[in-house]
């Protein structure tokens, strides 16, 4: 690209120059992947980001010491924000993995002690197919306690409410 530097030619150049914005100027065009017909281009304000970023904190409150497992790519639209912008502007901390096999996943949680991760449907259809297998290849008995113990579940959180 024409005027293209790259980051590592920053190193060492000095303290970087602030520029600023108005909140109604575009910030970036994000671009939709055509699933639901041909690729889009979707304007977004310095005004957008700051605002989603205002509620997205409001549902997942950063503060430094909380630590984000992000999953999902940083291209996606919330993980730009709960798992970059959010992060980076409340001082939280985010982890990312070099795998996202399930067990690797699995174990992060409780090695880098993660307080939020955001889903998508794809994943957590994944993630049941997976444990659906699992449930299926246990023994009867354990599989009919298995049972119970969801119902039990779902008659105590019945009264609870949805997000």
């Amino acid at each position: 690209l024409a005027g293209a530097r790259r980051w590592e030619e920053f190193r060492g150049a000095g303290e970087p120059i602030f520029i600023a914005r108005k909140r109604q100027e575009v910030a970036c065009i994000v671009y939709s992947s055509g699933t639901g017909g041909r690729p889009k281009g979707c304007m977004m304000t310095q005004e957008n980001y700051l605002e989603q970023c205002i509620a997205l904190t409001s549902i997942y409150p950063f503060w430094p010491g909380v630590r984000y497992l992000s999953i999902l790519p940083t291209n996606h639209a919330i993980d730009f924000m709960v798992g970059f912008f959010g992060p980076f502007t409340c001082g939280a901390t985010v982890v990312h993995l070099r795998t996202l096999r399930p067990e690797h996943v699995r174990e992060a949680f409780p090695k880098y002690k993660i307080t939020y991760v955001s889903l998508v449907p794809l994943v957590l259809k994944n993630l049941q197919k997976g444990l659906q297998a699992r449930f299926e290849s246990l023994p009867p008995g354990q599989r009919k306690i298995f049972n119970v113990l969801v119902g039990i579940n779902k008659m105590l959180t019945k009264s609870r409410p949805r997000l």
